[in-house]
């Protein structure tokens, strides 16, 4: 049969999954932040470790950017920040409680991701928006759209909410499916949010709606921002250095300047 193969690899996948089951917590914290981490090291399977003594914090509303060059393991550490993989050591702790420890679906609750690429499903703006979450109403639609500057697009569409936009959301611009993503990301109104690279591929128009977004949820969402352009992270509140797996420098960018011989070259290849 022409479908056997792919059946053969999702009954591996599911054999492979099925006997590495993920960590059960019971605690259910009062906030999901304060984050600390603290020595934390990781490692692939027979690879040398990704990451190593990482320790810094993210504090309530705190807007955290992350700076690095490609494959320094700024992915891996916001998979390990989500509880996506478990540390080899050191601790990820949340209100003082090991993550690990941590109710899934409590954390799934109150955290959210946005990937560099929008993963959009065929369907509806509302479909994309809702993602299966038959729990959310029209007025928590809109609110999420307004905070991902998508409001006045979708108001523009011939539908509304109710506009089909393509296989995978091929009617909509890069920045469009982007923005959909992060208010996909919001509309369960989650106190931390991660973003890996979400302008890498953006026009400077769709950058700036979505540094104006993150811009509005500091003070009240914790915002971890994975960035490649310098221009990203501009509204964040610290920055975090990642060379070679090493946390090599942290704090606010004034102080970077000042100590981060990467910081300062790749501010200034952002101004050449």
């Amino acid at each position: 049969s022409t479908y056997t193969p792919f059946l053969r690899q999702v009954h591996d996948l599911t054999v492979e999954y099925a006997q590495r089951p993920a960590v059960v917590g019971h605690t259910a914290p009062d906030l999901p932040v304060p984050i600390t981490v603290t020595d934390l090291c990781f490692g692939y399977s027979n690879k040398k470790a990704t990451l190593r003594d990482i320790t810094f914090d993210i504090q309530r509303g705190e807007a955290i950017g992350v700076i690095g060059p490609s494959g320094s393991g700024k992915s891996t550490l916001a998979q390990l920040l989500l509880g996506l993989r478990e540390p080899d050591k050191g601790r990820i702790e949340v209100s003082g409680s090991n993550l690990a420890d941590i109710e899934r679906s409590w954390w799934t609750s109150h955290t959210a991701f946005v990937p560099q690429d929008a993963q959009l499903i065929t369907g509806t703006i509302a479909d994309n928006i809702r993602f299966f979450r038959t729990n959310i109403d029209d007025a928590a639609l809109i609110r999420a759209a307004q905070s991902a500057n998508l409001l006045s697009d979708i108001e523009a569409l011939p539908k509304g909410f109710d506009t089909h936009i393509g296989a995978r959301g091929s009617q909509l611009s890069g920045g469009q499916r982007q923005r959909l993503s992060i208010a996909r990301a919001l509309v369960t109104d989650p106190s931390f949010v991660v973003l890996d690279e979400p302008t890498s591929a953006l026009d400077s128009t769709s950058e700036n709606l979505i540094t104006d977004t993150i811009q509005l949820l500091k003070g009240s969402t914790a915002v971890f921002l994975i960035a490649h352009r310098m221009s990203t992270i501009t509204v964040c509140d610290k920055v975090l250095v990642i060379e070679q797996g090493q946390l090599t420098g942290q704090g606010p960018q004034e102080h970077l300047i000042a100590t981060s011989a990467f910081y300062r070259q790749a501010l200034r290849a952002s101004e050449s």
